[in-house]
């Protein structure tokens, strides 16, 4: 059994193939680190089901809605869709709606409150948290790492690799995450530091500062930063400072070996992968959350409940827009953005358009694309409304 930790994520850009215009990126095939998101080495969205050309298109917002909820709707009850959606026009939801089974032996249903692994989309939560910390004088982002995470096994990678390159993938730390075999017992990795022997000994992939490249381990380590710097527990400073001011109270860190009914399990096709996963989510992403939640958190960065102005431009600058994208039209605030999270039995995303004017949420608890192809083709259905 091979696992890895959402590789959909942090180089995902929302107005790409989910929002309007370029490429998403994030997601590779084994051994082809730069190939864009979605279909496996495609380079575009999953191709329009057939369900979606039986609905007309949509002339207004109202009509959009009943569109969005007749497509998954017919995919769910084939099979090929289950999962919450949350789609808002402004601070107006016109869609809240689940799908499916969150446990398909105890027959429980998905419903808007249900919490779904978002895999790596778990990253925006780690730097917030970053930022955070910055803002309150407790580290810089141009600083090595090793100045706050003293006791580092590496202690020369340590000193070399910045926090702001950990954040953008450039600091070169191997990703771990990509290929696990079945030699690692992930049962028993609790603790952020219990990922540290997987990667921590391994020479840097390429010189900090020269390449990019997707680094899940990187974000393990900068959960070991805020645990240094904070003198709480990760998973307490998320809850802490994150969720509970952003009012996301359907999510969290929760045991995946004794998941609540609140909480989706995972599934790939016939399989249950819940245990494929570690026992609980990480600073580089897994933890749980319902769609509802996942607006809010939207909402409370756009408030300023979380960090400041001059830090959401910094966090709009972790995920890098593809060349020609539409620029946001206030880049102080989560516009023209987005993540992602994919792995065996999850796949989601959050987006937001340009004009900060559409926001939707697709969380899924079956494998990719499952979420791409009812997001492809809503965002196809919005470039179509009248303007």
């Amino acid at each position: 059994m091979r696992w890895h930790l959402g590789r959909r994520a942090l180089l995902f850009v929302a107005f790409g193939i989910l929002c309007g215009t370029g490429t998403v990126q994030g997601q590779t095939p084994p051994g082809s680190p730069s190939a864009p998101l979605g279909r496996k080495g495609s380079g575009g969205p999953p191709p329009e089901p057939p369900e979606a050309k039986a609905i007309a298109q949509p002339k207004n917002e109202e009509e959009l809605a009943a569109a969005i909820k007749k497509l998954a709707s017919a995919l769910a009850a084939s099979g090929r869709f289950s999962g919450s959606i949350l789609f808002a026009a402004g601070d107006k939801v016109l869609v809240d709606q689940a799908w499916g089974e969150a446990d398909r032996k105890a027959k429980t249903a998905n419903t808007p409150d249900t919490a779904f692994d978002v895999g790596s989309i778990g990253k925006l939560f780690t730097q917030i948290a970053v930022l955070q910390l910055a803002e309150a004088g407790k580290l810089k982002l141009d600083e090595p790492f090793g100045k706050y995470l003293t006791d580092y096994p590496n202690s020369e990678i340590a000193g070399k690799v910045t926090i702001r390159q950990l954040l953008l993938n450039t600091g070169g730390i191997p990703d771990a995450f990509a290929h696990i075999g079945s030699e690692v017992d992930l049962s028993t990795m609790r603790q952020l530091k219990d990922f540290l022997p997987l990667f921590a000994a391994k020479p840097l992939e390429f010189e900090p500062g020269s390449s990019n490249r997707y680094s899940s381990s990187g974000y393990i380590v900068l959960g070991l930063v805020i645990e240094a710097v904070s003198g709480k527990d990760y998973f307490a400073w998320v809850t802490e400072k994150i969720l509970e001011p952003a009012g996301m109270k359907q999510s969290g860190f929760f045991d995946r070996t004794k998941l609540p009914a609140t909480v989706a399990r995972s599934y790939d096709g016939d399989k249950d992968t819940t245990a494929m996963h570690p026992p609980r989510g990480t600073s580089a992403g897994g933890l749980q959350c319902s769609a509802r939640d996942l607006f809010r958190l939207v909402q409370a960065v756009n408030a300023e409940k979380l960090i400041g102005k001059e830090s959401i431009k910094v966090l709009r600058e972790l995920v890098p827009a593809p060349p020609g994208a539409p620029p946001p039209a206030d880049d102080s605030k989560l516009f023209a953005y987005g993540m992602a999270g994919g792995a065996p039995g999850l796949s989601a995303h959050v987006t937001i358009d340009s004009k900060g004017y559409f926001t939707r949420v697709v969380l899924c608890n079956g494998s990719p694309p499952m979420d791409m192809v009812m997001g492809s083709t809503i965002r196809g259905w919005v470039q179509k409304l009248p303007k």
